[in-house]
């Protein structure tokens, strides 16, 4: 096996209404993205709108799986 190096920062970004955040974050790397999570329930659901709205307003558009 050939060596190679792996590095791969992080961001978190926590707090009450972060969300809100999350479609300008992914525009800086593309105008599209795959939104990989665990089914949506209703608990999740509120949220799920909050950040199909923030992609829509960064002009982001989106697949969940």
């Amino acid at each position: 096996m050939k060596t190679f190096n792996y590095f791969q920062p992080t961001d978190i970004r926590f707090g009450c209404g972060r969300v809100k955040e999350v479609g300008d974050v992914v525009a800086q790397f593309g105008k599209r993205c795959l939104f990989v999570s665990r089914p949506v329930s209703n608990v999740f659901e509120r949220v799920m709108e909050k950040i199909k709205k923030s992609f829509s307003d960064a002009g982001v558009s989106f697949v969940h799986f």
